[in-house]
């Protein structure tokens, strides 16, 4: 199978990940699972964003943890905000997938993004997982999103590969414990050599009230839903999910998605889904823990 053919059927799993040493890797449906039976693929990638290096790795069969999991990525980088990162997978029609990396240059630095092929491991061991390790450099894009728009009041990103819109929910009172929350809305065009231009097409600024206490939003680019996180008062966590198409009542009239699943006694820090398998990290007593569910 030629390398395009084989990019092209490839399942993506995204995650962005900074963990500390005493990390614990779990599959909730078995731990003695095989990734590929997890996935029902055996066509299938990491992508990870840590410490402003994007990691691409091919799992063995044999092994329950990936590299990430237990290996946190050092480096030393003139970007002072690569832990804001932002990481989406750009899936077109008859085309490989690409990564679309949103972030700034500096702290309070304007909205950028850059688009990056996915390179496939090159090498091949039965028993070892295999990775490859790219520096992302946002100092060379030249694709900004907006006009002020401030990396820092970035709540969310979320991104519909059909329509190929962005949206971009911020915060304009900069505060942690007071919202005042604008949803800006782009067209992406992709441009034959590479370059990205996002085109305003309205901003709504009535965002209901209810979206001041949801977190973690994420996509599913395979299954076109969009999830996002609530923390209950009895410090319990529930997961929501809402098709593409349901966002504007999501965000004008404060509808309520589909519940998912409830975590209770930890404190949810990130969440990844890819057809519908999440990928969710957990810290619990000073401990680190990643779920594949």
């Amino acid at each position: 199978m030629r390398y395009d053919e084989r990019m092209c059927e490839l399942f993506v799993l995204l995650i962005f990940v900074v963990l500390p040493n005493g990390f614990v890797c779990q599959a909730l449906k078995n731990n003695k699972l095989a990734f590929a039976k997890l996935f029902h693929t055996e066509q299938f990638l990491f992508v990870t964003l840590s410490d402003c290096h994007l990691i691409v790795e091919e799992i063995s069969a044999m092994n329950a943890c990936s590299y990430h999991n237990t290996v946190r990525m050092s480096g030393i980088s003139n970007q002072s905000n690569c832990s804001h990162l932002r990481l989406h997978l750009i899936l077109r029609d008859n085309e490989v997938p690409k990564l679309l990396i949103l972030g700034a240059k500096k702290v309070f630095g304007n909205l950028i993004a850059q688009q990056l092929q996915i390179p496939w491991p090159r090498q091949k061991r039965i028993f070892a997982n295999v990775s490859e390790k790219t520096y992302v450099n946002l100092e060379s894009s030249h694709n900004h999103i907006g006009d002020n728009l401030l990396q820092k009041q970035v709540v969310a990103t979320l991104v519909d590969n059909k329509e190929r819109i962005l949206y971009v929910l911020r915060n304009l009172t900069l505060a942690d414990d007071h919202f005042t929350l604008e949803c800006i809305k782009f067209y992406i065009q992709f441009m034959p050599n590479g370059r990205l231009k996002f085109f305003e097409l309205k901003a709504f600024r009535n965002i209901h009230s209810n979206n001041n206490i949801r977190i973690l939003w994420t996509e599913d680019p395979y299954y076109r839903k969009f999830y996002y996180v609530e923390k209950q008062a009895d410090n319990e966590f529930i997961l929501y999910s809402f098709p593409y198409e349901s966002i504007m009542q999501i965000l004008l009239n404060g509808k309520q998605g589909t519940p998912v699943q409830a975590f209770e006694g930890v404190n949810l820090r990130y969440l990844s889904v890819s057809r519908d398998i999440a990928v969710i990290h957990t810290f619990e007593e000073e401990n680190a823990k990643q779920f594949i569910t």
